[in-house]
């Protein structure tokens, strides 16, 4: 993914340094995004409604000019409705007037330094790029409240083997700031500049659903249907008697989730959890069955899950030898260690197919990717190439030595319905080697003859030239 300009990245750091004093990078992550949202609007031909110079001219009030500019922009665009309800400048709870009035001066004067409509002429996807590259700044700066937010290389791996087309439904039930929406969105108009994207998120909890909004509203798109609260316990796409279904689904599934709701799935009104109920002390499986039950006939689901779903036994177990039988899982992806900010586990990337192609029916692609990423510090990250490698395998579904391999379910089956990548793809170091001992032995034959031949020659050699010697 291309990055954002070091000009517009100097901007930002000024933005959120300017607020340090008052909050910490989280807190005002919402509240910078809503300025860089009306700053961007202003460029690309809202500036009738958002005022942007009355803003960046008004030397007291700041506050009360941005909380005006929102309501005039969720009046003039009725998609953003509600969007910046707990988006209030104006903080009542500080003492000092002045002081917090004036804590958004530099912020507005260094958004004012960013001319978006330079910036996505340069680059039309430049407004999904620095909704990315600010939430992952923001999410390594805050430690445990980044848990489960999926990376920007895993959003792009995951957009790219979903390949979400125009017209399509895309989902992530488990959102914190739109990421993997905005990169599907992204993957899409790349393919195609007109490519339209239905969008729907449910966030776990009210302040990760505001900040998808407004990350939304900085990356320009209006069309997305935001519900909060648990996915188990209260669903927020249903129709009917049974959930909504999505054509493309994308998300870190939470690993290891204790008191998920195990009362709440014996008695599911929606029929999810028709492969089994999980241990009421570990909820992955009933996540991801929820994701499962979201996908439509010829839905696509994208899960980063935790590698112990790979080989739980019992009950878990039971789970996943039901969900393989079912001919849902169309490939598992062995990825790195420390993807995660929260974790330093190899997670594992399921790709689960409601309706396989003829072709891929009965089988199950294996891929080991865990070699192949950029190391860092804190955080490891997919490469390019690493994503495009991935792609190919996944596209070519077919085996590549050391890299990957396709099993039927028999042969799964006989594994005890184990979906552990290394016990599929076998390594180059640990494959056998067939020794022809007896063309060993005659080539070994052969190199005795030639050395013997040589010290022939060099004996000869060694005569010759002492026999000159002497006669010097």
């Amino acid at each position: 993914m291309k990055s954002i300009s070091d000009n517009i990245a100097k901007s930002l750091w000024i933005a959120f340094d300017a607020t340090h004093s008052f909050f910490t990078p989280d807190q005002a992550y919402p509240y910078i995004l809503g300025i860089i949202g009306l700053k961007s609007l202003s460029d690309r031909g809202g500036d009738d409604v958002v005022r942007w110079n009355e803003i960046a001219s008004e030397p007291y009030d700041v506050d009360s000019v941005l909380n005006a500019a929102l309501f005039r922009v969720e009046a003039a665009y009725p998609e953003y409705r509600g969007w910046f309800d707990d988006l209030d400048y104006n903080f009542k709870t500080f003492g000092d007037h002045q002081a917090w009035s004036r804590l958004w001066q530099p912020v507005v004067s260094a958004v004012s330094e960013i001319d978006f409509v330079k910036m996505l002429d340069e680059d039309p996807q430049a407004l999904h790029r620095l909704c990315i590259k600010l939430h992952e700044f923001v999410s390594l700066t805050t430690g445990a409240k980044g848990v489960l937010e999926t990376p920007e290389s895993l959003a792009a791996l995951m957009s790219v083997l979903l390949a979400p087309q125009d017209g399509q439904t895309v989902y992530d039930p488990f959102c914190r700031g739109g990421i993997t929406l905005i990169s599907a969105m992204s993957r899409a108009r790349d393919r195609d500049s007109d490519a339209h994207l239905d969008l729907y998120a449910q966030s776990p909890y009210h302040e990760a659903a505001r900040n998808t909004q407004i990350n939304m509203f900085v990356a320009g798109e209006r069309d997305i249907h935001v519900a909060a609260g648990d996915v188990i316990r209260n669903p927020g796409f249903v129709n009917g008697r049974n959930v909504k279904t999505f054509d493309r689904i994308l998300c870190t599934t939470p690993f290891g989730v204790k008191n998920w709701g195990e009362e709440i799935a014996r008695y599911d009104p929606f029929g999810r959890f028709t492969y089994g109920i999980p241990p009421a002390t570990q909820g992955d499986f009933a996540y991801l069955q929820h994701c499962i039950a979201s996908l439509s006939d010829d839905g696509v689901l994208a899960a980063v899950v935790s590698p112990s779903l790979l080989f739980k036994e019992r009950r878990e177990g039971e789970i996943r030898r039901r969900i393989i039988e079912a001919d849902l899982v169309e490939a598992v992806v062995r990825l790195p260690p420390k993807l995660l900010s929260h974790t330093a586990i190899p997670v594992v990337l399921l790709v689960i197919r409601r309706t396989k192609p003829e072709t891929r029916r009965g089988k199950i692609l294996f891929i080991d990717a865990s070699k192949g990423f950029m190391p860092g510090r804190s955080q490891n990250t997919l490469r390019e190439e690493d994503i495009t490698a991935i792609e190919k395998a996944y596209n070519a579904f077919s085996e590549i030595e050391s890299y990957s391999a396709v099993c039927s379910i028999k042969t799964i089956a006989e594994h005890g319905f184990s979906l552990e990548v290394s016990d599929y793809v076998i390594e180059a170091s640990d494959l056998e080697v067939t020794l022809d001992l007896e063309g060993a032995l005659r080539e070994l034959d052969k190199l005795h003859q030639r050395r013997a031949g040589q010290y022939e020659e060099m004996h000869a050699t060694l005569a010759r030239l002492m026999k000159h010697m002497e006669m010097e």
